[in-house]
């Protein structure tokens, strides 16, 4: 999915990549949304950095986000790699 952060900078955004082996979601479907990576990354460059958000909650309660003020950076935005 393609997007803009708050500086229309360009971003694609890859949701629910699993983080775990096959196995885990099949005997764990209370916990399997929980435990899928969400990837932003700048459209168009390389060389940016990445911050990893964990969201809170223990993977059993909370909300799954990207906190895009996490790509902010005036020059260069930032990828985030979000689980939780």
């Amino acid at each position: 999915m393609r997007l803009f952060n708050l500086l229309h900078q360009p971003l694609i955004q890859t949701l629910d990549l699993p983080c775990r082996e096959k196995e885990f979601y099949e005997e764990n479907p209370e916990h399997g949304q929980r435990c899928l990576l969400d990837l932003t990354i700048p459209e168009e460059q390389s060389g940016f950095a990445t911050v990893v958000w964990f969201h809170g909650g223990g993977l059993t309660g909370g909300i799954e986000h990207t906190p895009m003020e996490l790509t902010l950076d005036p020059v260069h935005p930032n990828a985030v790699a979000a689980c939780g």
